[in-house]
């Protein structure tokens, strides 16, 4: 079984490895203790060469766009984005967050 495993920490954020979902990598970022976001990536989307993303930097890569979600969406008390493919291309996205969200809480 997978514990969870804090791997970033920074001004009252965390980002948590919780495991693999299915195909996906995924960090759940906590503010404050609370989950603020859940992050994931396609398993494709990771192997893909021209996305930017890959094993070695996943996690990073997801901390990284998450805090940038996080600050750039203040009113948000809660998000999960899910990430694909198409969705990055040389480390960028290439869409919008609204493109992203599966679920949000206001």
């Amino acid at each position: 079984m997978f514990q969870p495993v804090v791997l970033f920490k920074e001004g009252g954020l965390e980002g948590i490895n919780e495991g693999p979902d299915y195909d996906n990598r995924r960090l759940v970022i906590r503010k404050n203790g609370v989950t603020a976001l859940i992050i994931k990536i396609s398993g494709t989307a990771v192997v893909v060469r021209d996305s930017g993303v890959n094993e070695e930097n996943v996690y990073e890569w997801l901390w990284n766009q998450g805090q940038r979600y996080i600050e750039s969406n203040p009113d948000v008390k809660f998000a999960k984005l899910a990430i694909t493919t198409y969705d990055v291309k040389n480390g960028e996205l290439t869409v919008g967050w609204s493109s992203l969200e599966k679920e949000v809480v206001r």
